[in-house]
């Protein structure tokens, strides 16, 4: 009976599977693969020069995606071979086969946690983190660079666990260094975002492992292997962003900025600087701070519980002087830490416009290794007896966590001021637009809704048009709106920027182009 159960736990991980194929179907249903978003559009014009062009760095073209070239040359030759175009592996394509994600999460928590219905458990767990859902679900590198991160550790582990056998040792390695290579070529910055990280882990178990004389052993066994992944990963990243993409140097650039604003901020330097607050927006975008609370609420929970886990078992090892008794254990507190550090400071980076949501950035894999502390807590809790009352509770809110998930990382448009979803009417209006006007801005949204989705359908415009949102600019004479424009601003409460004398240049039923009314000679 015992081998049967056990074999039958060896399937968990298609919970997760299933639970997060039903969430690609509902995403694909739910808009009819008529989405995008900022980061579909920029790469979606990435890939064209690509394809027409057939180099991972097209000549003279503005729409170089400066980050990383793997996910535009994959996508070009997927593209090439199957005939499918851009468009629709954006939306439709790379949404669905986001399940696949699962199976190298999967591995990782096994392999550390060292229990099958825990890692479904934390699986399932960091299923349900909406920041998480979101960068895997749309149109962008981050599917692929979050699983490289993920076959990163999980080479690590087993690196750790096979010292002393040189044939396997060396083939996790090598897997370790060919992953964290293609995690460069996708997005430089994630990698050197995982590169950090392991450099801070060291630094961190190095510090603890020569003041804490109960942490010595369990410290030095790992530290060899972090210095030689940490230095190489240097090199690694230096070559992918010195010779082998010369346009990710554009990292420097910001770098540079950096520092001229932190100067400014702390030492009252005379430069040109421009302070943001990445946070400012949520009001904008929820249809009220309370909403934003309970579909962020899974992580909220995660964080809060993972940093008490994390101080606990860092108070007992640190100041009680408890043994260290799992390797995974200490390594992951380790990395945790480290993530912990970054997104920390994230959050003052983003306060002087550093680099823009670094801290958004950073949370899905801070989140990741938050679900792994609290995946320890649930090894350990299986050793234990568990109230009635406890069990009861937990199934509801983790229903309702599998609810929130997928429609705060979808953007539901029912709770959310930041749609992302059009129509092919809106869509076929807008080419109209442009292949009918000539240097024109054309106003189209209260933000990049509609331009973004013109990226991602059509590139840039044929006929040099500049397609306006927000508030219009001085020079825009032209506006797009359509029923949903309409719907939106009763729901933002902004008025529709057109006045009710406009000429109607074009109408389809769903969405009319509008002029204004020559007011001198001189204007059209």
């Amino acid at each position: 009976m015992v081998k049967y159960s056990e074999r039958n736990q060896k399937w968990l991980w298609l919970l997760p599977l299933l639970y997060l194929v039903i969430i690609a179907l509902y995403s694909f249903i739910r808009y009819g693969g008529n989405w995008a978003d900022t980061d579909s559009s920029t790469l979606a014009r990435a890939i064209r020069p690509v394809i027409e062009q057939g180099k991972i760095t097209p000549a003279d073209n503005k729409d170089i995606y400066p980050n990383g070239f793997a996910y535009q040359s994959i996508t070009a030759f997927l593209v090439n071979i199957t005939g499918v175009d851009v468009a629709t592996f954006q939306q439709v394509i790379y949404l669905l086969i986001a399940p696949l994600i699962v199976l190298p999460i999967w591995l990782l928590f096994n392999e550390i946690l060292g229990d099958l219905r825990a890692a479904m458990f934390s699986t399932m767990l960091l299923l349900l983190q909406p920041e998480f859902l979101f960068v895997i679900l749309r149109g962008s590198h981050e599917k692929f660079t979050r699983t490289l991160l993920v076959l990163c550790l999980y080479f690590l582990v087993r690196s750790l666990k096979v010292i002393g056998q040189p044939r396997p040792l060396a083939i996790y390695v090598l897997l370790f260094y060919l992953s964290a290579f293609a995690m460069a070529t996708y997005n430089n910055f994630l990698s050197s975002s995982f590169v950090l990280s392991v450099t801070l882990s060291l630094g961190f178990g190095l510090l603890l492992g020569l003041s804490r004389k109960p942490l010595r052993q369990a410290s030095f066994a790992v530290l060899p292997r972090l210095s030689y992944a940490s230095l190489i990963c240097v090199v690694l990243v230096f070559v992918s962003l010195f010779y082998v993409y010369e346009p990710a140097q554009i990292v420097l650039g910001t770098l540079k900025n950096g520092v001229q604003k932190v100067a400014a901020l702390f030492l009252d330097v005379q430069t040109a600087t421009d302070y943001t607050n990445a946070y400012a927006n949520i009001n904008i975008g929820w249809i009220s701070l309370p909403v934003y609370l309970l579909l962020s609420s899974a992580s909220f929970l995660a964080i809060l519980f993972s940093i008490i886990i994390w101080f606990r078992q860092g108070w007992g090892w640190l100041v009680k002087g408890k043994p260290i008794t799992n390797q995974n254990e200490w390594l992951l507190w380790l990395f945790y830490t480290a993530f912990a550090t970054q997104s920390f400071f994230s959050i003052g980076f983003d306060r002087i416009g550093l680099i823009g949501n670094l801290q958004n950035r950073i949370l899905p894999s801070f989140t990741m290794f938050a679900i792994i502390m609290i995946g320890f807590q649930l090894v350990r809790w299986r050793t234990r007896p568990i109230r009635a009352f406890w069990r009861y509770l937990a199934i509801p809110l983790v229903l309702c966590l599998a609810i929130f998930a997928p429609l705060k990382a979808s953007n539901e448009p029912f709770l959310s001021n930041k749609w992302v979803f059009y129509s092919s009417a809106e869509l076929a209006a807008l080419n109209w637009a442009d292949n009918n006007l000539t240097n024109t801005y054309i106003w189209s949204d209260f933000d990049e809704r509609l331009s973004t989705a013109f990226e991602v359908n059509y590139n840039s415009s044929k006929n040099r048009n500049t397609f306006d949102i927000y508030d219009p600019k001085a020079a825009t004479r032209t506006f797009f709106i359509s029923d949903t424009t309409r719907l939106r601003s009763l729901r933002m409460q902004q008025p529709l920027p057109v006045p009710a004398d406009a000429n109607q240049l074009y109408d389809n039923g769903f969405g009319q182009l509008y002029r204004l009314r020559p007011l001198t000679p001189y204007q059209e």
